[in-house]
C-alpha cells in the first residue's frame, strides 16, 4: 500500500450496481459510500473497492458470477489487483469446500470469512465475520444486558443444528452426541439437510431428529453459560457472532480458523479453544473454569459484538482501521 498516508486515507468505489448479487454486499457498499473515506478521484485512492459481487464464491449459489475474471482484470485500476480489497464470505463448494475463489485475486487484499491458518497472509489479508443479512447498517445502540452477564443460566453447554452425514465438517459434528446429558449439556444434531440425506440416513437419525425438535435454537442460545461452535462445511459460522450478541461464550470447534478481526481483537479473552480430535475431554475441561473468569470471559464477549460487529457500520470501520493501522505500523517502521 506504497500509495497509502495515515492522514490522507481515501477510497475509491467503482460504481458497477448491476454487478451486486447479495443484500449484504449491497449494504456494505452503502456503508462505505457513506464513509468519510470515500473519494470519487480514484488518483486520491489510497484503496480501491470493485462493485463486483464477490461475496458468494460458492457456484452452486444463485449468487455466484460467473467469468469473473474476465470481468475483474477489465476494472480500470486493477493493476494486477494492487491495492484493491475483495471481500468475501462464502468460497469453495460441494464437495470439499476449498478456500478458492475461482478467480485471481493477484496482488489484492482477501477480507474473506472462514479463513484458514493455511490460507491467510498474516498483516495482508483480513479474516472477516459470518453474518446474517438482517444485520443493521447503522450503529446499534450498547444494549446493557446484566441479566445475560450475572443471571442464572439453565443450561451449561448447548448446541443445535446440522449433523453432516458425510463429506467436510462429519467427523467433528458427528462425535457430540457423545457430550450430551440432557441434563445441562443439550448437544443436538439433525440428520434433515440437502436433498440427498435420505441415502446417507444411520441408525442414529430418527432419535436424532426427534431430539432436535423439542429444543428451541434460540432459547438454548439465551440460557447457556457456553455455547458450542464446532466448524460446519467450512471453519466459520454464523453462530459465532449470534453467541457474542448474548454473552454466551463461543467453545470452538474448528481448528487452524483464524477468527474475525484476530488482529485488532485478543479473542483469549472471550472464547475457549477445543481440538477437534479431543472432544471427548472437552466438558471435564470446561467444567474447571472458575466462576469470576466465566463472568470476565461473558463480559468480552458481548463487549467485542457490540465494538465490532452489531452493524455493518462497525464491521467496515474496523476492516478500514486495520488498514490505516497497518500504513502506521509500516511508516515507523520506514522511519527507524
Amino acid at each position: 500500500m506504497t500509495r497509502c498516508n495515515e492522514n490522507n486515507f481515501k477510497i475509491f468505489v467503482y460504481n458497477r450496481p448491476n454487478m451486486i448479487k447479495s443484500q449484504i454486499y449491497k449494504n456494505i457498499l452503502s456503508s462505505l459510500k457513506n464513509s468519510k473515506y470515500l473519494t470519487r478521484n480514484p488518483k486520491r485512492a489510497c484503496i480501491f473497492i470493485s462493485s463486483i459481487d464477490t461475496l458468494d464464491r460458492d457456484r452452486l449459489s444463485k449468487n455466484y458470477i460467473h467469468d469473473l475474471d474476465d470481468l475483474v482484470t477489465k476494472l480500470n485500476y486493477w493493476n494486477n489487483g494492487e491495492n484493491h480489497l475483495i471481500f468475501n464470505m462464502y468460497s469453495g463448494s460441494w464437495p470439499d469446500y476449498k478456500e478458492d475463489l475461482e478467480f485471481k485475486t493477484e496482488k489484492a487484499i482477501l477480507v474473506k470469512a472462514s479463513f484458514s491458518q493455511m490460507y491467510y497472509r498474516k498483516s495482508f489479508d483480513i479474516s472477516f465475520p459470518l453474518f446474517h443479512a438482517d444485520i443493521p447498517i447503522k450503529n446499534s445502540k450498547f444494549t446493557n444486558l446484566t441479566d445475560l452477564i450475572y443471571g442464572p443460566k439453565k443450561y451449561f453447554l448447548t448446541f443445535k443444528g446440522k449433523r453432516y452425514l458425510h463429506g467436510v465438517g462429519s467427523k467433528t459434528r458427528d462425535k457430540l452426541y457423545h457430550l450430551n446429558n440432557n441434563r445441562d449439556i443439550i448437544l443436538l444434531t439433525t440428520c434433515r439437510h440437502g436433498d440427498i440425506w435420505f441415502n446417507f440416513k444411520d441408525d442414529r437419525c430418527d432419535l436424532d431428529d426427534s431430539m432436535y425438535d423439542k429444543y428451541d435454537y434460540s432459547d438454548l442460545l439465551n440460557n447457556s453459560i457456553f455455547c458450542l461452535i464446532p466448524r460446519g462445511r467450512r471453519l466459520g459460522t454464523y453462530r459465532f457472532l449470534e453467541a457474542l450478541k448474548v454473552g454466551c461464550i463461543p467453545v470452538l470447534l474448528s481448528d487452524s480458523w483464524v477468527l474475525p478481526f484476530s488482529e485488532v481483537i485478543d479473542w483469549n479473552k472471550a472464547v475457549v479453544w477445543g481440538k477437534e480430535s479431543e472432544i471427548t475431554q472437552l466438558t471435564s475441561y470446561l467444567r474447571e473454569i472458575k466462576e469470576e473468569d466465566i463472568i470476565r470471559m461473558k463480559k468480552y464477549s458481548f463487549y467485542f459484538y457490540n465494538k465490532y460487529f452489531s452493524s455493518i457500520d462497525k464491521i467496515v470501520n474496523t476492516t478500514i482501521h486495520i488498514l490505516i493501522k497497518r500504513i502506521r505500523q509500516f511508516k515507523i517502521l520506514n522511519d527507524r
